[in-house]
C-alpha cells in the first residue's frame, strides 16, 4: 500500500494544485510507509507555496510543516443557523 499511496501523492501533486486536501493519507500503513508519506509531505510544503489541509486521527502523523490545526470536539453543532449565529 506503501507505493501507491506515493504514487497517489504524486498524481496530486503533478499538476501543482493550489489546494492539497490528503484525508488520513498515512492509513493502514506500516510504520515505514507512513514515515515515507509524511517526509514526502513535509518535502511538498519545503519547496512548493500550496495550501495543505491534512486530515488524520493519529496526531502524530502530521508532518512537521503543518502549521495550523482544527480539533472537532464531539457534540451536536446544532441547525446550521445556529452555527451561523454563533460565528457572529
Amino acid at each position: 500500500f506503501g507505493e501507491q499511496r506515493m504514487v497517489l501523492l504524486a498524481r496530486a501533486v503533478v499538476k501543482l494544485p493550489e489546494l492539497l486536501v490528503l484525508d488520513e493519507p498515512c492509513q493502514g500503513l506500516d510504520p515505514f510507509n507512513r514515515r515515507r508519506v509524511i517526509e514526502m509531505v513535509d518535502r511538498i510544503c519545503r519547496l512548493w507555496a500550496a495550501h495543505i489541509i491534512y486530515v488524520t486521527h493519529q496526531p502524530d502523523e502530521t508532518p512537521a510543516c503543518i502549521t495550523h490545526r482544527l480539533t472537532l470536539a464531539p457534540g451536536d453543532p446544532g441547525t446550521p443557523a445556529a452555527f451561523a449565529a454563533r460565528l457572529g
